[in-house]
């Protein structure tokens, strides 16, 4: 299982996130690292985790000029970083622009934010729009044949993208799952971890509902018990 879940370090410090993971007792493979504490810890925290082994999703939804990303993309080639983000939204120039480079990382578009709901989604991006046609959207106009290596997008989007990108080596990351669907906290669109893993996600982002537990080995490898009977 630890082979299909990244774990987001959604840490104010670089002290609590190893803090964590020492609990975790070498269960995780993949972590995120997100804004707050990159912005926090910078470089050295990414050098760290390496050094330890952890593969690293680097989330900095980068959403700028194509030169600027270019630019942004070619700085991140120093990290070691397994991941990355850009946003769908900054378009198809952009896409097609910075698909011309190769990269030591994968890159992955952001198509809707799972915190987005329907109506929120409609207010942005215009009248009687879903995230599915967004996300079908982006995916027809901006992605390419090479370029980017992937998306995120939620559990409800899976399939869609899925019959949009012919690609084999396309990845899916999907965020906003839940174990229990009473604590979605401040996701929109939710669905059951192994559900989206069913549906075709490479791998899942989990955060708070084990970085957040009392217990987090004991839940984790509750979860694995779950999987193991499901998918072994």
């Amino acid at each position: 299982m630890k082979s299909k879940i990244i774990i987001a370090l959604d840490f104010a410090s670089e002290s609590d996130a190893f803090d964590f993971l020492s609990k975790m007792k070498h269960e995780v493979e993949y972590v995120k690292v997100g804004l707050e504490l990159f912005i926090k810890e910078g470089a050295p925290l990414l050098e760290k985790l390496s050094n330890l082994g952890y593969k690293i999703f680097l989330d900095l939804k980068l959403h700028d000029i194509p030169k600027t990303m270019e630019k942004a993309l070619a700085q991140l080639k120093k990290f070691p970083i397994h991941f990355t983000t850009i946003h769908f939204s900054a378009g198809p120039s952009a896409f097609k622009h910075l698909s011309q480079f190769d990269y030591p990382f994968s890159t992955l578009g952001v198509t809707a934010l799972t915190s987005l709901s329907e109506s929120e989604v409609a207010l942005i991006y215009g009248e009687g729009k879903s995230a599915k046609d967004l996300v079908a959207q982006m995916m027809t106009k901006a992605a390419s044949a090479t370029f980017p290596s992937g998306c995120i997008c939620s559990g409800e989007e899976i399939t869609l993208v899925r019959s949009l990108q012919k690609r084999n080596d396309f990845l899916i990351i999907t965020p906003g799952v839940r174990f229990d669907p009473n604590q979605s906290g401040d996701q929109a669109r939710v669905m059951h971890p192994f559900e989206a893993l069913r549906l075709g996600a490479n791998y899942l982002v989990i955060g708070r509902e084990l970085t957040q537990s009392l217990d987090p080995l004991s839940t984790w490898n509750q979860w694995k018990l779950e999987y193991e009977k499901i998918f072994n």
